[in-house]
């Protein structure tokens, strides 16, 4: 989960600093004279390379405190070889509140390495660009966590991935399955086409959450990060207390999604029955 209390002590800290004092230092060899610190300057100018004003990388980037203007200003390589959630996810769980956005990205490194990817193909600007949206979920649970009465879990990254939950939630004796995602076009359409048609991935039996979320209205800016508002964290526990509706009545919206693409810009409760 990620606090406005980790927020904060990464605001206290450069990109620079940040890099030095991950532990994760150890495991790519950095501190290891003398082929390790010229690794480290090899990576650092293959960030470099990677900004859209390359010159800029010292003064806009790793000499600047961290926030999520850290997100701001990479190119796109356009290469799948770095599973960036499973990254984001690993140092989540070996460093619980303790980890940075700088060890994030030098696990997506040592990934990447372990895949005997080269160095100047390895998508670290996009891997920085894209954290935000990856960051969403852990936020959200984090909000959630402050609540009374419920219970906040974060899926395994295979559960994620089969069965589309972000969260799970346990409250008054029920499991709550969260599915979050942007309110947009783009994101609906994925949802209807692909995750809730089941043609890709799997929907987990009891209560499923559809958890939308709208960044124009429903996110606050601390220290230049998106972090949910009360209003949704509010919306996202009302809503569990709704009266769930059967997963068929979804389908039948799903026989026309164009049509009712609007509906899934709400937060629907719905109860999903194999049999």
């Amino acid at each position: 989960m990620i606090t406005e209390e980790m927020l904060q002590r990464w605001s206290t800290l450069t990109l620079r600093e940040a890099l030095s004092k991950s532990p994760l230092n150890k495991i790519v060899g950095w501190q290891l004279p003398p082929d390790g610190k010229e690794e480290k300057t090899k990576f650092i100018q293959h960030l470099s390379n990677l900004r859209k004003l390359p010159s800029n990388l010292n003064s806009d980037i790793l000499d600047k405190k961290i926030s999520g203007e850290l997100s701001q200003g990479w190119r796109d390589l356009n290469r799948d070889n770095i599973f960036f959630q499973d990254c984001l996810a690993a140092v989540h769980r070996v460093y619980p509140e303790k980890w940075t956005p700088a060890d994030y990205l030098l696990q997506c490194y040592i990934s990447a390495k372990k895949k005997a990817v080269a160095l100047e193909n390895m998508d670290l600007g996009r891997a920085l660009r894209n954290l935000p949206s990856f960051m969403r979920e852990y936020l959200i649970a984090g909000k959630l966590s402050e609540r009374d009465g419920i219970e906040v879990e974060l899926p395994s990254e295979s559960m994620n991935a089969e069965s589309h939950v972000d969260l799970i939630l346990r409250t008054e004796g029920k499991t709550i399955f969260v599915w979050s995602y942007l309110s947009s076009e783009k994101a609906i359409y994925r949802l209807t086409n692909n995750k809730l048609s089941g043609s890709r991935g799997k929907i987990l039996p009891g209560l499923n959450l559809l958890a939308p979320f709208d960044n124009s209205k429903d996110a606050v800016n601390f220290k230049s990060w998106w972090i949910p508002s009360s209003n949704y964290i509010e919306s996202v526990t009302s809503s569990l207390n709704k009266k769930a509706m059967p997963f068929k009545d979804v389908q039948e919206w799903l026989r026309n999604p164009t049509k009712n693409m609007q509906k899934f810009s709400d937060f629907i409760l719905f109860e999903f029955n194999p049999n």
